[in-house]
Parts: structure tokens; C-alpha cells; sequence
């Protein structure tokens, strides 16, 4: 018998998988503008790391032993003169099993992502939900088992970006020889790590969704009481 046969995996305890999905949801708050980043260290507490360079800005939060959590600033493109936000990542301490089905992500207001599906009414969603992206790597790195979940917070249409989450998972199927399909999947609750991202709509973008909210301003106006 050897070591890794006796080996007892670390399971993540419900305090701990608790805190996991409080921080996505004050990090989703603040990628969606919600709340500002004084309000977070309210919540959270002053963050015990801070490092700054070129053209990033990063606070961390950090759990021994169980995950870490940063907040990234980009400090290359500026809104109001300050830099702006740019994405959040979590990751767990890879002994650690989480216990945190995928599903759970579905009680924090997000979306999962159809391909094609209409965004505000004139952009198209190019990602979908679910992706072998372990299957995927051509470098064989993360293996066939690790796959990933998209989801995106809705908004209001005027919005001037999206927010996305990606979460990752080590799943296990239900027949290992079949292809990586989601139907293929047995449970997926074994979560390694997660990212939140704002994406900034483009000027183009931005003026299509002007002309956008005219056009219904005017049809609403041409098809009110006479």
C-alpha cells in the first residue's frame, strides 16, 4: 500500500465554503459597480496584501491553507482619472476539496452563458456555458477531468460593460471513454478556481447601443395615445 492510497483528502469545511461564495458575491457587487472597493474592506476587512506596479493594482485576501482571493485594478486605462477595474480570481489550495456543486452559482443572479443569445438587443453572446477545457489544452497540463462553467451578471442595457464569471472544476463523468459533454458529467462540485471579469464595451459598441436606446425611445414615442 502506498502513501497516496492512505492519503485522506482535506475537505472543505461549510464555514469555509460559506466565505468562498460570500467573497464571489461582494466581488461580483463590486466588478458590477455596486459597491465600491472601500465598501468591500468593509465587509472583509483591510486586505493584508497590496502590491502595485506598472500597469496593474492588486489586493489580496487570503485563507491558509484553504484559497486566496485578489482584486486587480488596471492602472494603464483610467474612468474618472482612477484606474479601473479589471477582474477578481479566486483560487483554492489544490489538497483541498471544496463540495461546491456548480449550481451554486445560480442563487448569485448570474446568467449562464447560450451561445448566439442577445445581450442588450444588438450584441450576440459568443461563449457558452460549458467548456472541456482541460480536453481542450494541447499541453495535456490540466487533464481531461477539468472543465469550466461561464456565466454572465445581468445588467442594464445602457450598461458600459459586461461582467463574467468563469469557474473552474475537476468533474468526475459518468463514463471516462465517452467525449467531455456536460451530459457526460457526473458531479461537479470539486471547484478549483473562479474568475470575475469586466469587460468594457468598445466605442463602437457604445455607439450602437446609443442609436440602440434611440430607436426605442422614438418607437415608444410614435406608438403612445394620440
Amino acid at each position: 500500500m502506498t502513501l497516496q492510497d492512505t492519503a485522506v483528502e482535506k475537505q472543505m469545511t461549510p464555514d469555509d465554503q460559506a466565505l468562498l461564495l460570500r467573497l464571489t458575491d461582494i466581488a461580483l457587487q463590486w466588478a458590477a459597480g455596486r459597491i465600491t472597493f472601500e465598501e468591500v474592506t468593509q465587509r472583509l476587512g483591510k486586505p493584508p496584501y497590496h502590491s502595485e506596479q506598472v500597469d496593474i493594482i492588486k489586493y489580496g485576501y487570503f485563507v491558509k491553507g484553504v484559497m486566496s482571493a485578489l482584486f486587480f485594478y488596471d492602472k494603464l486605462k483610467l474612468v474618472d482619472g482612477k484606474p479601473r477595474i479589471d477582474f477578481f480570481q479566486l483560487e483554492v489550495d489544490s489538497d483541498l476539496r471544496t463540495n461546491i456543486p456548480y449550481e451554486c452559482f445560480d442563487n448569485l443572479g448570474l446568467h449562464r452563458l447560450v451561445w448566439g443569445e442577445t445581450i442588450d438587443g444588438f450584441r450576440r453572446e459568443d461563449s457558452d456555458f460549458f467548456s472541456p477545457s482541460g480536453a481542450l489544452d494541447i499541453t495535456g497540463f490540466y487533464g481531461k477531468n477539468y472543465v469550466s462553467f461561464a456565466y454572465r451578471l445581468p445588467l442594464p442595457r445602457d450598461s458600459l460593460f459586461d461582467v463574467y464569471l468563469g469557474a473552474s472544476y475537476d468533474v468526475e463523468w459518468i463514463d471516462a471513454n465517452e467525449a467531455p459533454v456536460l451530459g457526460n458529467i457526473r458531479k461537479a462540485e470539486n471547484l478549483r478556481d473562479l474568475g470575475i471579469s469586466r469587460h468594457y464595451l468598445t466605442p463602437q459598441e457604445l455607439e450602437q447601443q446609443r442609436r440602440q436606446a434611440a430607436q426605442a425611445t422614438s418607437d415608444s414615442t410614435q406608438g403612445g395615445p394620440r
